[in-house]
């Protein structure tokens, strides 16, 4: 594309392409986990009490592919367990495939943008669904 200034001068503008956002890693992410299964077992360890004031509620994962499956987090009290398998009564349940969900939680794909994308998707609780981040990540 070429643009002219106002003194008359044209010069040429290259068009980038749209690249996905990055995320820098928070403090917590040192270890990352390969699996989302290994993932999931460390998730009560990168739960973060203080953002959790006055939330109960349980948020079911559903990640589809190789390495997917369904895990569920209930958090009451100030605290976090994670099972396996599917919950009778989630408040959020969270949607993506196994290999986008590991590069949200390693960094490398900005939640936000995942979602406008369409690679992540939300059912339930969107108030909840938008402290995911504080909460775990």
């Amino acid at each position: 594309m070429q643009l002219v200034d106002p003194k008359g001068r044209r010069s040429v503008v290259r068009q980038s392409r749209c690249r996905e956002p990055r995320i820098a890693p928070g403090p917590t992410a040192t270890v990352r986990p390969v699996t989302p299964a290994e993932f999931f077992a460390a998730l009560p360890s990168r739960f973060d009490p203080s953002a959790a004031a006055g939330v109960s509620a349980v948020i079911q994962f559903e990640l589809s592919g190789d390495g997917g499956g369904t895990w569920h987090a209930i958090i009451a009290d100030g605290r976090c367990s994670v099972g396996d398998g599917a919950h009778s009564d989630p408040t959020l349940v969270v949607m993506a495939s196994a290999e986008n969900w590991m590069r949200v939680v390693q960094g490398q794909l900005d939640p936000q943008f995942a979602f406008v994308t369409g690679r992540l998707k939300v059912r339930g609780d969107m108030g909840l669904a938008l402290r995911l981040r504080a909460l775990f990540l």
